[in-house]
């Protein structure tokens, strides 16, 4: 049942992440219609959350809002695995690398933008930690992204702002901390993926 709410909870956010928000209201009513099996009774008040959440996603219109319902499902998944004194773990998948400077630069977008959902879900302070310096570095220049790009003064903000992002995703020490910054991250993901109409990089 669990791992059933992970999988729907990760296609939502990795709709969201893709700006595609058609493909969200489905799914995000599946999980917000989940009920809550005897045995996880006691975890009501944490399930309740991911419901709210995942509720929000449904109805959500824009990414800005799909992007914090995201951080909040996330807060929900790992709020219940505290409550319940579970351990859960994810792999370390090591960061791949990219056939190009930009699909380099963007597999580590999404690499860390995955390791930061995990510190927020499981929740795991090594994830967060992880998710946070793998987008120490300079953000791309003009000429550095795919020629087949647009490439505007918009564009290049949204990746210089993500870089930007670091030093206080690195600070963040409470869960409510990660959850704002996490949303901003991920809302900022959907953007430049919406603005070039282009999901994340194989």
């Amino acid at each position: 049942h669990m791992a059933e709410h992970w999988g729907l909870a990760s296609v939502i956010r990795d709709a969201v992440t893709a700006a595609t928000l058609d493909e969200i209201p489905d799914v995000a009513a599946e999980l917000a219609g989940h009920e809550t099996q005897k045995e996880l009774a006691k975890y009501e008040p944490q399930i309740s959350k991911m419901r709210s959440a995942a509720t929000r996603a449904q109805n959500a219109s824009e990414l800005v809002d799909a992007s914090k319902a995201v951080a909040e499902l996330a807060r929900a998944c790992g709020d219940c695995h505290i409550a319940a004194g579970a351990k859960p773990t994810e792999p370390e998948e090591p960061l791949p690398p990219g056939e190009s400077e930009t699909k380099a630069h963007m597999l580590r977008h999404d690499w860390a933008a995955r390791e930061l959902w995990i510190g927020l879900a499981l929740p795991s302070d090594e994830h967060w930690a992880r998710g946070a310096a793998a987008l120490d570095e300079a953000p791309l220049e003009k000429g550095q992204f795919f020629e087949e790009w647009e490439v505007t003064e918009s564009l290049l903000g949204l990746d210089k702002a993500l870089h930007e992002m670091r030093p206080k995703l690195a600070a963040a020490a409470t869960r409510d901390e990660r959850v704002e910054l996490y949303g901003q991250l991920i809302a900022n993901c959907a953007a430049c993926h919406h603005a070039t109409a282009k999901g994340p990089v194989d």
